[in-house]
């Protein structure tokens, strides 16, 4: 009885932890190119149009193509 209570009690915690998520990826890449360095900001535009700044700007030149996620 101790056994079935503990597999019940399993698959409950499993249905309750899987239905509280999503399932979506709040991640996706995207590719644009460097618009703009000011200091340690870099600037990148993508092909529609946003904009993205990210720090470290030791390795990147204006024109560059950039990976993102």
């Amino acid at each position: 009885m101790r056994k079935v209570a503990t597999i019940i009690i399993f698959i409950l915690a499993t249905m309750i932890l899987t239905s509280c998520s999503s399932g979506k990826s709040t991640l996706y890449p995207e590719t644009g190119k460097v618009v703009e360095i000011s200091g340690e900001v870099v600037a990148v535009e993508t092909s529609t149009g946003n904009l993205f700044e990210f720090y470290g700007s030791e390795d990147w030149f204006v024109g560059d193509c950039v990976s993102l996620t």
